[in-house]
């Protein structure tokens, strides 16, 4: 999740305890630094769907939101 978005919507956020150094998908590190910020956990309802998830926070000015390649297999969402 962006820092920007988590600010707007008042996500509350809590610090790792060791930062995550993240490769974006050609293999280079994240622009923006390691990860050093998540969310609580929270219920995502997609459809008939029910999970509890807890997302990290990064410093993304072009994305709200990123899920992850597992994620999107898992699921199979048709985005609109």
């Amino acid at each position: 999740m962006g820092e920007l978005f988590a600010y707007t919507h008042s996500v509350p956020k809590i610090a790792k305890t060791k930062p995550i150094a993240i490769e974006v998908i050609d293999g280079r590190p994240l622009l923006f630094g390691a990860i050093t910020e998540g969310m609580i956990p929270l219920e995502l309802i997609v459809g008939s769907n029910r999970e509890t998830i807890a997302l990290d926070i990064i410093s993304s000015p072009w994305h709200p939101i990123i899920l992850k390649l597992s994620w999107l297999e898992m699921y199979n969402p048709v985005m609109e």
